[in-house]
Formats: C-alpha cells, sequence, structure tokens
C-alpha cells in the first residue's frame, strides 16, 4: 500500500533520533502519518485506492510511503489529516 502524506507526526524517539542520541538503531524519521491512498495490492479488500488512511510506519516524513495493509486503518471522516496522524 502507498500512501500520500498529508500529516505526520513526530515523536520522542524522533527528537532522540535527531540529535543522534538514541541508544541502537532507531529507523528512520517519523513513525506514523496520514494521507491518502494511492495504491494497494491485489489482496487489499478493507481499502482503495483515494480513501484517506492513517497507520504505523517509519519514514513518513517524504510524500509517499510504502506501508502494509495491516497497519493502516481508514481515516475517520471527523478527523483532520492532522488530527488523525499523530493519532495512530
Amino acid at each position: 500500500m502507498e500512501i500520500r502524506v498529508h500529516a505526520t507526526g513526530l515523536n520522542f524517539r524522533d527528537v532522540l533520533n535527531a540529535l543522534d542520541m538514541y541508544p541502537g538503531d532507531p529507523g528512520p524519521l517519523g513513525g506514523e502519518c496520514a494521507g491518502e491512498i494511492t495504491a494497494v495490492g491485489k489482496n487489499v479488500t478493507e481499502l482503495k485506492v483515494g480513501d484517506p488512511g492513517d497507520g504505523v510506519t517509519s519514514g513518513c516524513l517524504g510524500h509517499l510511503c510504502d506501508r502494509t495493509s495491516n497497519l493502516v486503518a481508514r481515516k475517520p471522516d471527523h478527523l483532520s489529516y492532522e488530527e488523525a496522524g499523530p493519532e495512530c
């Protein structure tokens, strides 16, 4: 699944990572995001291209991120992208 990122959340792990103070390998910056689903795999049935989604991810500080579908849910309509991204 591919998501066009509209909003992402930063957490304390990201701060420690940016300051090179995280013990061990923290992975890429960005741990959750919300955006528009732009591609899905052939076995994905719960979500479709164009759906608003939010999910747990890593490295989502770019324009697009790729995720497995079990880590993405449809964004609730009552939440904005900014509200949904950090709420994952």
